[in-house]
């Protein structure tokens, strides 16, 4: 399933980033869905989109040109409630809205948490240096601030027990930024953060597997494609933003249709200033 591995600083140095931010999209392979680009209603926005029956709109990761952001995780549910809403539609819906910010739609969600099948939401302002993250996999979960200067993971578990896969990729992770954390490493970095969104080993997690059978071909993997149930690992983004306001955003998403054993990747890149 999906995972989410960001690191954010408050007021970083000429070279330094103000976020390094890295996302694997796992999805059925025949989910019609949009590659990265600016949204046709919303030009200030840019992210992948949604194209399913009935889902039309949603994406998980986003960005408006003010610097509000937002990444969507599921959480894993064997038996999903028909009844729940859309969780897509969460992230448009912070960036579209200039009423919303990071924190009074972060209290907005809370209280609607019982809407919604599980799931964790990321929500930030680069302009006011805030972030927050939300779960409603908790009778009473809360906004919790996330703090600049140090680096968060998260995937599609719960944010107090987390897989495997995710405790090791907080590793990975803070090993790339430790190596390439400076401007002047752009292309270093874009590239360790691509391989790294690439990791094959199996990081095993018997109580997830136990309760989750249905999910055991991709718990234990950051990259993993399963033929038999034609999805896996479809979008690899990875977004930079320096002290200026700068951003670089570049996502690797498999060509479609896909066809088992040949995978064809497909590269889109944007860059340009933030209004911060």
């Amino acid at each position: 399933m999906c995972m989410l591995f960001f690191h954010f600083l408050a007021d970083p140095s000429p070279d330094k980033y103000r976020l390094i931010l890295a996302n694997v999209r796992d999805e059925s392979w025949d989910r019609l869905t949009l590659p990265l680009g600016f949204w046709k209603d919303n030009p200030q926005c840019i992210g992948g989109m949604d194209l399913m029956e009935g889902r039309e709109g949603g994406t998980w990761l986003a960005v408006n040109r003010n610097g509000k952001l937002s990444c969507l995780l599921n959480i894993y549910c064997e038996e999903p409630d028909p009844s729940k809403k859309h969780r897509g539609q969460l992230v448009s819906d912070y960036l579209n809205n200039d009423q919303y910010t990071a924190v009074s739609y972060s209290n907005t969600l809370a209280s609607l948490r019982t809407d919604f099948s599980p799931f964790t939401i990321v929500l930030m302002d680069l302009s006011s240096n805030e972030a927050y993250c939300l779960s409603n996999t908790e009778d009473n979960s809360e906004p919790q601030t996330l703090e600049p200067g140090t680096s968060y993971v998260f995937g599609n578990s719960e944010l107090l027990h987390p897989l495997q896969k995710v405790c090791k990729g907080k590793e990975l992770f803070d090993d790339v930024i430790a190596k390439y954390s400076t401007t002047q490493h752009q292309q270093q970095l874009k590239d360790s953060l691509f391989q790294m969104m690439m990791n094959k080993e199996p990081y095993y997690d018997q109580e997830y597997s136990q309760k989750f059978p249905s999910f055991n071909s991709t718990i234990p993997y950051i990259y993993f494609q399963c033929e038999e149930e034609r999805r896996g690992s479809r979008t690899h983004t990875v977004l930079l933003v320096d002290g200026d306001g700068k951003i670089d955003i570049t996502e690797r998403t498999l060509e479609t249709p896909i066809k088992a054993g040949e995978f064809s990747w497909q590269t889109s890149s944007f860059s340009y200033s933030l209004a911060l």
